[in-house]
């Protein structure tokens, strides 16, 4: 920091420096804008410092202001909340099971378990016998005890448990994460999962949580897909439309005002088959899969049946799975909800179709019956006419019989 006296000739040598006229040549030679500004930063250099950060800070404001105003303008900040909400509930699960369930790594000595067997069989009737072929073998089998056996299978299944727990992945804050995520999605792959009591029980807490948040999430993105590919289906019906004006598209809801349409049900199942070819892909390059392999764990964790038996192993890669783990789902959902509105669109045009024969039917059936009350209402006419003609008739041809006298 300068001295209060160096300050203070700074200060005069500045204002000596202001003062003079920028007159012809001695404006050249002794004005000079950048000595000015530099004896300036020595007066003050905490005031140019808190400048230059209020200009930084400035613009960092102006960046968040057009962010946020382009995230309510698309309606995009409850999504994000959830996105966060759901990001914060796994991570904070992830560090949660990892300080319950982590257990010191199970190390295999198959030296020490050999030796464990050679001891058994010391101690045993085998032990004490010669072995002097080996057709005599299972006849010295044959002398081991109960107790022995006993041992042996003690000796064998311990041995076996830790090599299963040795085979398991590790309680790691990224494993720990990755097993969040398939318990608030229902996938449960299994070959993580809690073993201790307490565990178990915050495991049960936990899904009731978290099943409910995710399922949340899993419906707001699988909306925001779904418009965008409707709005992306009716813009290329309008370009096609555009070329070719005879053609046209039935839409499953001709009701909507926004002039959007639902995509057709072969476009969903397409997305959803490149979509689960391309994650396939992409894990066969991350996990060192075939195809195959990839594909099939791919569909099983969409459909969230999580056989367990195929699984990524790299932890480092665990964000993007989950990534796109929720991204699948939410294709899924939309290719289920374009399944539920195609099938809604062909209910309601059957019945719409049955209604219409309905009314034809009882329009037809009103013409004929009122065609048959006017042919009856004529032929009563007619009826009616021809009695009248006949008892005029019959009156005519009665007067004159009794008008007559016999001689």
């Amino acid at each position: 920091m300068p001295s209060f006296k160096k300050i203070n000739e700074q200060e005069e040598e500045a204002e000596k420096i202001l003062q003079e006229k920028p007159d012809s040549e001695k404006t050249k030679s002794s004005f000079n804008p950048t000595k000015i500004g530099q004896s300036l930063r020595k007066i003050n250099p905490k005031k140019h410092y808190q400048k230059h950060v209020h200009k930084r800070l400035k613009g960092s404001m102006k960046w968040m202001l057009w962010i946020t105003k382009k995230v309510q303008s698309r309606g995009a900040a409850f999504p994000l909340f959830l996105v966060l909400v759901n990001t914060l509930y796994l991570v904070l699960g992830g560090l949660l099971f990892m300080l319950l369930e982590k257990q010191p790594p199970v190390k295999i000595n198959p030296s020490n378990e050999l030796a464990e067997i050679f001891n058994i069989l010391k101690n045993s009737n085998v032990g004490s016998q010669a072995l002097p072929d080996f057709k005599s073998g299972s006849a010295m089998v044959s002398n081991l005890t109960s107790s022995d056996i006993d041992r042996f299978e003690n000796v064998l299944e311990r041995i076996n448990s830790e090599r299963v727990a040795a085979s398991k992945p590790e309680w790691t804050v990224l494993n720990s994460i990755f097993f969040c995520m398939t318990v608030t999605t229902t996938i449960g792959y299994g070959h993580l999962a809690p073993v201790t009591t307490f565990g178990r029980m915050i495991c049960v807490i936990y899904a009731l949580l978290g099943i409910p948040l995710t399922l949340a999430l899993m419906a707001v993105i699988g909306k925001l897909v779904g418009d965008s590919i409707n709005h992306a289906c009716s813009l290329f019906l309008k370009w096609l439309q555009r070329l070719y004006p005879k053609y046209e598209y039935e839409s499953n809801n001709p009701d909507n005002e926004d002039g959007e349409i639902d995509a057709p049900l072969w476009l969903g199942l397409l997305i959803l088959f490149l979509f689960t070819a391309i994650t396939a892909a992409l894990h066969c390059w991350m996990e060192g899969w075939d195809f195959g392999t990839a594909f099939y764990f791919q569909y099983v964790t969409y459909l969230t049946i999580g056989f367990g038996d195929v699984v990524p192993d790299k932890p480092k890669f665990v964000f993007i799975d989950i990534f796109l783990t929720f991204l699948g789902l939410a294709v899924l959902s939309v290719t289920l909800s374009l399944i539920a509105s195609n099938l809604h669109h062909q209910m309601q045009k059957t019945s719409f179709l049955e209604n219409l024969m309905e009314d034809e039917l009882s329009d037809a059936s009103s013409v004929t019956s009122d065609q048959d009350i006017e042919n009856n209402g004529k032929n009563g006419k007619r009826k009616k006419e021809e009695e009248s003609a006949g008892i005029t008739s019959s009156d005519s041809s009665g007067g004159k019989s009794y008008g007559t006298t016999q001689p």
